[in-house]
């Protein structure tokens, strides 16, 4: 597995865990490109197109007012060694870690029994796939509305 570093023009989010930028890397699956967000302190790898990115409550004083209703449904973790709040990172195929935010202490939880690469990037193709299908269906909607009207 090869992995090549990426210029892009679009924001590279931040880890969760850490708070400092992600790096893109592209790797070769099964003879395909993927892209990648990797935070190698944290040791985490998100693909691009997974719809949990950017989508993680490090803060639940500083969200935005329209997601607050949300953000209340959300338990954010609690540190089993010190009950400081932990930040939190998700991706689709279920992988889950928390760090505790206490400096001293960083405890962290991962989850276990990942899926292998190949069943993720089908998630993410399905993913793709049903996004586009919403697009269309919006689209379809909008050019029905503009005939009748």
């Amino acid at each position: 597995m090869k992995n090549v570093n990426i210029r892009t023009e679009k924001a590279i989010p931040e880890c969760p865990l850490c708070g400092k930028k992600f790096n893109k890397v592209a790797e070769f699956h099964e003879a395909k490109l993927h892209n990648f967000y990797v935070c190698n302190s944290c040791t985490v790898k998100i693909h691009v197109d997974d719809p949990f990115v950017g989508k993680w409550v490090t803060d639940v004083n500083s969200v935005a007012e329209d997601t607050k209703d949300y953000v209340d449904l959300l338990e954010v973790p609690v540190c089993p060694m010190c009950k400081s709040n932990m930040n939190t990172f998700a991706r689709i195929d279920d992988y889950f870690k928390a760090q505790c935010t206490t400096f001293l202490c960083k405890a962290q939880i991962e989850s276990t029994g990942i899926f292998p690469m190949n069943e993720y990037l089908a998630r993410i193709e399905y993913h793709r796939i049903k996004k586009m299908d919403n697009i269309l269906i919006d689209q379809a909607e909008i050019l029905n509305i503009d005939k009748e009207g």
